[in-house]
């Protein structure tokens, strides 16, 4: 089985790396020549060298589908006709088998454990029963793989690479995508660190090795992190593409300036416990303990090298941190007396679900307890960045919870 990502993959087989593909075009006199689909792929993502978020989603969407391609149809991307991106399209919501397709944990992209998806597992419902793993992009990353995908292969075709779009007739598909969307987006925000797990979280942070200069910075930064999660609901890019200079006072106000997505720029509020990690953070990197105007030094930097960190090195750091939490969960769980199932459920769940953790849930769970802390939903709004007052609608929990309390008077 073939499975690198796209900058480490050789496919060394004519039959199947597009050099004959059956949607192939007329060699262009007019553009760099370009075999292979591999050699198509970095040719285009070349053209999205400026904006490394852009190219790196597009990465993802085109290695998958290069990878199925090669593996499940046995034909080259160059080769694929509108039901095979049909099936594609079922395909990013199941991949199976899950073992093949994913893991638990992030590696890097020049591992070659490292997999196109994350896996997620389900505990079992009954005692004596195996876990369930899981794989697989939710609609609306499906969508989103679908309108990469087309911009994709309409470039190949503008390029002179390809004939047709494959793409373009599967819109029965996507209407379906789409629908099943709606309730997705309309369902409650369930991927955040709870009390419990959040408190394992900075636990597992604290117990961090602090014996070299290495293990400090590695512990300042942590600590850190875990206060730009909480306190300023950053998506990863934003602090991968970060800079010290972000943070601006106006007056006596410190504010956080952020590009996010689809490139809007924002600013939001630094409360006065995110400036004290801020000054605390620069103070220990021998800095400024706030950041003057021309400091662009990176936000978060590699202890090796003190180059920015990427959002996937980020995730590296993070899973860490959470698989070390979950061990602190699993051990509350076993110090609870037997009779207490209950709480060792929970407990054991919590362990589960902060295995499956991400850089994006420090998002979810800042702006779940912004809520929950009484701040008004308009500055929760405006903080998160949601441009649709649904989205934040999503984070609040306090009718089901009522609902839920108030049902627990029927007894037995």
């Amino acid at each position: 089985m073939w499975m690198a990502s796209l900058h480490c993959l050789v496919i060394d087989d004519t039959e199947i790396d597009g050099q004959r593909g059956s949607n192939r075009a007329p060699m262009n006199p007019n553009e760099p020549i370009v075999n292979t689909d591999i050699e198509a792929a970095k040719a285009f993502l070349y053209v999205h060298r400026d904006t490394p978020t852009t190219q790196r989603n597009y990465t993802k969407e085109i290695e998958r589908l290069i990878l199925w391609a090669i593996n499940v149809k046995g034909k080259p991307m160059s080769s694929l006709t509108f039901t095979d991106m049909d099936d594609f399209v079922e395909f990013l919501a199941h991949p199976e088998p899950v073992s093949e397709w994913a893991t638990r944990h992030k590696f890097p992209r020049e591992s070659p454990a490292w997999r196109p998806f994350n896996m997620s597992v389900k505990p079992p419902k009954k005692e004596g029963e195996n876990p369930t793993f899981l794989a697989g992009l939710a609609p609306s990353s499906r969508l989103t793989a679908m309108a990469s995908l087309e911009s994709f292969f309409t470039w190949l075709i503008d390029y002179g690479y390809l004939i047709k779009n494959p793409m373009r007739q599967i819109k029965t598909k996507r209407k379906a995508v789409r629908a099943s969307q709606s309730t997705e987006e309309h369902a409650k925000v369930e991927r955040y660190l709870d009390e419990h797990m959040w408190a394992a979280f900075q636990e597992a942070i604290e117990m961090m090795s602090k014996d070299t200069k290495k293990d400090l910075d590695k512990y300042e930064r942590a600590k850190f992190v875990s206060s730009l999660m909480l306190l300023l609901a950053p998506r990863a890019s934003e602090l991968a593409n970060g800079r010290m200079n972000d943070f601006k006072s106006e007056g006596k106000l410190w504010w956080w300036h952020v590009k996010g997505k689809g490139s809007k720029s924002a600013k939001v509020p630094v409360v006065s416990d995110m400036l004290q990690s801020l000054i605390r953070y620069r103070t220990y990197l021998d800095l400024t303990p706030l950041p003057l105007d021309n400091d662009d030094s990176p936000l978060l930097r590699s202890v090796k090298d003190a180059s920015p960190i990427t959002p996937r090195q980020l995730n590296l750091i993070l899973d860490g941190l959470f698989e070390d939490a979950a061990k602190l969960l699993e051990g509350k769980a076993n110090d609870l007396p037997v009779s207490d199932f209950m709480s060792q459920a929970e407990f054991l769940t919590r362990a589960a679900k902060i295995r499956q953790a991400s850089s994006h849930w420090g998002r979810h769970t800042s702006i779940t307890y912004s809520i929950r802390s009484g701040v008004p939903k308009d500055i929760v709004q405006r903080n998160a960045r949601h441009s649709d007052s649904k989205t934040t609608d999503g984070y609040t929990h306090e009718d089901e919870e009522h609902w839920h309390n108030e049902s627990q008077k029927l007894h037995v």
